[in-house]
């Protein structure tokens, strides 16, 4: 027990200060994320010192369960590799564009419609492809028009962890937790879309208290309005994403696993593209800037902190833990801010690898699964540390010159995402 702890407290010590100090490591033009190496080595430990066996690892990696993270890795990565193929057609900056069209000049427009662009394109995306994708553009578009870039920063970044929740496929955390209960499409859209929308309403009007005065002024637009890039490969991800979609919606009934249809997808698109570049004499560029895109970094992570979880539950201390939660009169908050504080304590992921495990040993119902999936997504706008997506928004703001410290971000975090997390839990208990 004692290994393991000083293991797991490596790890998530050692991930917290690589992400606040060292995020990236560079070498010449090489660079590579650094918050998955301190729970690496602390696995890679854990296991050559017998902490946890291979054996044990191995059938869990493979086990066919819901919660099987092999099976989720390539979910996620085969609906991120989807989005970032829409993304290098040209269709997120198209929309930017037509949105920053049709404010015409008023900011107030302007920042309703790009947060709402934020909120819809992560529905069917992911957070975090939003955030890559919307923030340069944000920033580029504000230095043009010679508008503060803040109110519309944070309002991007807000929505894109708050309406991530609405669906299974906007945030690996709501795939891992919601597979570990066996939560399907639709039954998860039914619970959660009353608590999405609950916490969207209150983190707007929490946002215009906070920015309206600097968004009186009014903007002029300059520059051309940006068009679709390349409409084969608009028309071919766009259909084959919202297919994937649709499709998943109805995976229980058709009874095709959710990875597989996300996975089909994925290789047929490739396959288009291939094929398009080829015939049409183009370069490939956007098929690799687009697979360049993918969180390879979550792999070894998500893996690693997989053994821990078997490692905490091999030796009692997740059913302890899990009793004690449970113990309390409503699961609904004892799990749901538990799990808050603990994912901006240890990153938003390793929390939901933990809470699966809580949540199956302590039995405690679907409104402690649903109130931990809320918080492994809105955990994200309290601090960095709550999500990767924190530390991809702080690392995009620093390369373009964007001055926005940790504890401003922390100071707009507190004030926008404790009412938000509690308008969902309210909810949650309206619906459950």
């Amino acid at each position: 027990m004692a290994l393991l702890l000083s293991c797991f407290i490596f790890a998530v010590v050692g991930m917290i200060g690589l992400l606040l100090f060292y995020p990236k490591l560079s070498f010449r033009r090489f660079s590579i994320d650094t918050f998955w190496i301190p729970p690496l080595l602390g696995a890679t430990i854990l296991l050559a010192s017998g902490g946890l066996d291979i054996k044990s690892f191995w059938e869990g990696l493979t086990a066919p369960t819901a919660m099987n993270p092999l099976e989720i890795l390539v979910l996620f990565f085969s609906m991120t590799f989807l989005s970032a193929m829409l993304d290098e057609s040209g269709f997120f900056e198209w929309l930017a564009s037509k949105a920053a069209k049709r404010a015409k000049g008023n900011q107030f427009v302007l920042f309703l419609l790009f947060t709402l662009l934020a909120g819809v394109l992560t529905i069917f995306t992911s957070n975090d492809i939003v955030i890559i994708t919307l923030t340069p553009f944000l920033i580029a578009f504000c230095r043009k028009t010679d508008i503060d870039p803040v109110p519309y920063l944070v309002s991007e970044f807000v929505s894109a962890n708050t309406y991530s929740m609405l669906l299974i496929i906007g945030n690996p955390t709501n795939i891992y937790l919601s597979s570990a209960e066996n939560i399907e499409f639709l039954p998860y859209l039914k619970a959660m879309a009353l608590p999405t929308l609950f916490s969207g309403i209150a983190s707007f009007v929490l946002l215009l208290l906070l920015f309206h005065k600097k968004l009186r002024a009014p903007f002029r637009l300059v520059g051309e309005e940006k068009d679709i890039k390349d409409r084969f490969l608009f028309v071919s991800s766009f259909v084959l994403l919202f297919s994937c979609v649709v499709l998943m919606a109805v995976s229980s009934y058709i009874l095709v696993p959710m990875w597989m249809i996300s996975l089909g997808a994925a290789v047929l698109l490739l396959l288009l593209c291939l094929g398009y570049f080829l015939f049409a004499r183009k370069s490939a560029r956007p098929l690799s800037d687009g697979a360049k895109r993918l969180p390879y970094s979550l792999v070894p992570f998500l893996l690693s902190m997989f053994a821990f979880v078997l490692a905490f539950d091999r030796n009692g201390l997740t059913l302890q833990i899990a009793s004690w939660l449970s113990s309390f009169s409503s699961p609904l908050l004892s799990y749901g801010i538990s799990s808050f504080l603990c994912a901006n304590i240890m990153n938003n992921i390793p929390m939901s690898v933990f809470f699966s495990t809580l949540l199956s040993e302590g039995n405690a119902g679907a409104s402690a699964v649903y109130a931990t999936i809320v918080s492994s997504n809105l955990a994200a706008i309290f601090s960095p540390v709550g999500a990767l997506a924190g530390m991809m928004w702080m690392s995009i703001l620093k390369e373009k010159g964007v001055s926005f410290s940790f504890l401003r971000f922390m100071g707009y975090g507190a004030l926008i995402s404790v009412p938000s997390v509690l308008a969902a839990f309210l909810a949650l208990f309206l619906v459950l």
